[in-house]
């Protein structure tokens, strides 16, 4: 029931934070790096323009079913030059795997990432973000990914 309200709470928070800020919808392909505990095939990513954080949830069926999350704090998002700008902040992920193996992995991570907007409401990133798997051990690895966002 908990699970249930919190869900709920969230969903209100994001379609009311859509009402009043501009909004990036995403979808992205994760990079399989050494030591990512399930890498996502997909992901879907929501990033709401008055607020420095990105959300991601992604999934991943090859060895039964994993499903992870994460939150970025952008600190620091900058023009390069052009149309390139660069992020990076603090973040967490976690996720769990139902199938094969059974396991929860959480941890903190860095957010580092490079975006261009070629037309007005589409931008194309890629990302890596190296973590530190606090469970089920402790590890260290890398995560990333490459997707499009469009804004409205």
């Amino acid at each position: 029931m908990k699970k249930k309200i919190l869900l709920l709470v969230l969903i209100l928070f994001f379609v009311a934070s859509a009402s009043v800020f501009a909004t990036g919808i995403g979808i992205q392909g994760g990079l399989d790096f050494v030591g990512t505990p399930y890498a996502s095939n997909l992901a879907l990513s929501l990033k709401l323009d008055d607020l420095p954080m990105m959300f991601g949830i992604g999934w991943n069926f090859q060895n039964g079913v994993a499903i992870g999350a994460s939150a970025d704090w952008w600190m620091y998002h900058e023009n390069l030059v052009g149309i390139i700008n660069l992020y990076m902040g603090p973040g967490v992920f976690g996720g769990f795997a139902i199938g094969n193996t059974n396991t929860v992995w959480v941890g903190p991570r860095v957010a580092a990432g490079l975006q261009i907007f070629p037309i007005e409401p589409l931008e194309i990133f890629v990302e890596i973000d190296p973590f530190l798997t606090l469970l089920p051990t402790i590890g260290f690895g890398f995560q990333g990914a490459i997707g499009a966002r469009f804004w409205f």
